[in-house]
């Protein structure tokens, strides 16, 4: 008979009570949640500045107005994105608003990875009314950077036709 397999590896997890943003910068982590009471945007420098490649960062943003373009000067100022709508004079959201909350998220992670030749590849994205949660691989290296914020090749764009009101997605 043959040797039984080699038990798995063993998992490290360690817990501590710092300032995350602090934390992130003088550790290397393989796997990072990211949840922070309100925007991930302050967060999403330290968070991405030394994550491994192929390490794994899981963002979850609770300021939806901004991210779902209700307040379309926030949404510029913090994720660097423009929504082209709302504003607190008119604070509609377009019915594809969870769409433009995830991919307003992924672009600001994209962006920020790139400040540290790093890129980005979605593997999950989840949303609801008070929430937007996305899940990313990071890759190391300034072409894996490019490619994240190539907008023919990374999140891409959202149309909207305002005479039939079809939304359409661009990107990969």
């Amino acid at each position: 008979p043959s040797p039984p397999p080699p038990p798995p590896p063993r998992a490290t997890v360690s817990v501590t009570r710092r300032m995350a943003g602090a934390l992130l910068h003088e550790e290397v982590f393989n796997f990072v949640h990211l949840d922070p009471f309100g925007g991930a945007a302050p967060h999403l420098d330290a968070a991405l500045a030394r994550a491994p490649h192929c390490g794994t960062l899981s963002v979850t943003s609770t300021d939806t107005a901004a991210l779902y373009g209700i307040y379309p000067a926030v949404t510029k100022r913090h994720y660097g994105a423009a929504t082209g709508g709302g504003g607190a004079g008119n604070p509609a959201r377009p019915p594809w608003f969870r769409e433009l909350g995830v991919r307003i998220l992924l672009g600001a992670v994209a962006r920020a990875a790139a400040r540290h030749d790093r890129g980005i590849t979605p593997l999950s994205a989840m949303f609801a009314d008070h929430f937007v949660q996305i899940v990313v691989r990071v890759s190391r290296g300034a072409a894996a950077a490019d490619r994240s914020v190539d907008p023919a090749a990374g999140v891409g764009p959202l149309w909207h036709c305002e005479l039939c009101d079809v939304a359409a997605a661009g990107g990969a």
